[in-house]
This record gives structure tokens, C-alpha cells and sequence, in this order.
């Protein structure tokens, strides 16, 4: 299986190198990447992609203040849910909620879709008694949701904006869902 993943890094490290910037290319090419260099062991290599994002994220917000660049985010929250899907949850949540700071800046429908998903994982997980999650990341997950709802008041929660039931779901009211559900698993 590692050859496939050796052969995979090839086949994107050849797109990488073409392109004159990472954030010309997509994200998800980034991520796989980044993905390949992590399962075949070259952390090394998945860092200094990610650090070469970095730099390129920053030049191009002093460019254009304000503009929304979700490369370096979606490329962490493929990290973060490689490490939630391999088990290691603490680690891949905290990634991923790391990534999403300064959540004013990072949260959007895309965001929050692939997120909440790590999320709900780790809290079923929790629930059925499959894993231990450390009180600070639990807290972590409340302060992030918290967060949601405060910013997530106008942003679609679904990809298709028509909802089949007439009103609108939004980030916040998932967010505000999702952290009852986690109130309830703390009492329980």
C-alpha cells in the first residue's frame, strides 16, 4: 500500500513543481499531497509544502486585505481528519480547529462541512464508550462551536442554499446543535 501512496506523491510533486505558486493550484492537489508525504513517512517534505503555503497565503492577504484564502485551511483539515480516521483523534481535531483561527476569517460552508464531520466522529466515538477524549479538548470543541454560532449566524450550512424544509440552515444553529449534543454526552 505504500507504494501507491510513494507513487501518488510522485504524480502530485510532479503538478506542484510545475505550477510557479501553490495557491495557483487546487487545494485539494495540495492536500493529497500532503497526505501521501505523511502515510510514506516524509513529514518533513508535508512541512515545508505547508510552510511554503504559508508564506505564499500571507504575501497574497497583504496583496489583497481581506480576502478570503482557504488553501493552508482546507490542506490542514485534510491532515486533521487523516488523524481523526486513523484514530488519533485529539491530534486531528486540534489541528483542524487550529486551522480555523481566526474563525471570522476561515469559517465558511466548506469549512464547517468538513470540520463538523471530525467532530461528530470523535463525540460518537466518545459516546459509545470507543474512546477517551482529555477534558481540554472537549472544552476546545465547546469554545470552537461557541464561536460558530457567533459567526456562523449568516453562513449556509448546506452546499445546495434550498433547504426541503422551507427555512434556512445555517452554521450557528448546527453549531448550537452540535454543542448540546456535547453537553448532554459530559452529563451522561
Amino acid at each position: 500500500m505504500e507504494n501507491k501512496y510513494n507513487d501518488a506523491a510522485m504524480l502530485y510533486d510532479e503538478f506542484v513543481r510545475k505550477a510557479d505558486r501553490a495557491l495557483s493550484m487546487n487545494a485539494v492537489v495540495l492536500a493529497n499531497l500532503c497526505v501521501c508525504y505523511i502515510l510514506t513517512g516524509k513529514n518533513e517534505s508535508a512541512e515545508n509544502l505547508l510552510k511554503k503555503l504559508e508564506q505564499e497565503e500571507t504575501q497574497a492577504q497583504m496583496q489583497t486585505p481581506g480576502a478570503k484564502i482557504y488553501h493552508l485551511s482546507i490542506v490542514n483539515l485534510v491532515i486533521g481528519t487523516l488523524y481523526c480516521v486513523k484514530g488519533n483523534y485529539e491530534f486531528g481535531i486540534c489541528r483542524i480547529l487550529k486551522t480555523l483561527d481566526p474563525i471570522e476569517q476561515k469559517l465558511s460552508t466548506d469549512t464547517w462541512f468538513y470540520s463538523k464531520r471530525c467532530i461528530l466522529s470523535m463525540l460518537e466515538n466518545y459516546i459509545k464508550h470507543m474512546i477517551g477524549v482529555r477534558d481540554a479538548v472537549i472544552e476546545d470543541c465547546l469554545a470552537f462551536l461557541e464561536q460558530c454560532q457567533l459567526h456562523g449566524e449568516e453562513i449556509s450550512a448546506q452546499f445546495d442554499i434550498s433547504s426541503k424544509f422551507g427555512r434556512k440552515n445555517t452554521v450557528a444553529t448546527e453549531a448550537r446543535q452540535l454543542r448540546y449534543m456535547f453537553m448532554k454526552a459530559i452529563q451522561s
